[in-house]
């Protein structure tokens, strides 16, 4: 069992059990990001917890392994997160017809300090930008409406951007027109 807990975007505790159902002896587990190694002796049936508290500072993906093993028996578990300090929670069409669409953004600061970023809204229609920063605190969302006009019926591609001078997101939608 392991379990991933994000307390904000700088300090992630992930959390798991080792446990031993051979027979008494050391049991060696390891964690792969970050890079941690031990052992511990266990009797048969028993079990340690392992909580680990790390500061994951760059954006992207984790898939963080554990391993554990007693004698020549493994077993492996991977855990998966994504960390993001500027994040889309959602891109929704609110509403569409023929000729125009409304369009939601909601984006979120994730980190502990203020943000300023801009966006843009491209639907393969027309292109959208933001003509000034915006400014957001920690833990702060902000909805942005997007109104957008169609000369053609036609299914649209939609890629909602974020952008602050260190991180970004996208997010890819559709409207019918």
């Amino acid at each position: 069992m392991s379990k991933y807990i994000a307390i904000n975007f700088a300090t992630n505790v992930l959390l798991f059990n080792v446990y031993n159902n051979w027979y008494p002896g050391y049991m060696n587990w390891s964690l792969g990001e970050p890079l941690i190694t031990n052992s511990n002796y266990l009797n048969t049936n028993k079990s340690i917890m392992v909580f680990i508290e790390n500061n994951y500072t760059a954006q992207g993906n984790r898939q963080p392994e554990i391993n554990a093993t007693i004698s020549l028996y493994v077993d492996r578990i991977k855990e998966f997160f994504e960390i993001r300090p500027i994040k889309i929670n959602n891109l929704l069409t609110l509403s569409e017809n023929i000729t125009n669409s409304v369009s939601e953004l909601v984006v979120k600061n994730n980190l502990n300090n203020s943000q300023v970023f801009g966006w843009s809204f491209d639907s393969d229609y027309t292109n959208i930008s933001s003509s000034q920063t915006i400014t957001l605190n920690s833990s702060e969302n902000i909805l942005v409406y997007i109104a957008s006009n169609y000369s053609n019926p036609d299914i649209y591609k939609t890629i909602a951007t974020v952008n602050s001078s260190t991180y970004n997101d996208t997010e890819n939608g559709v409207i019918i027109a």
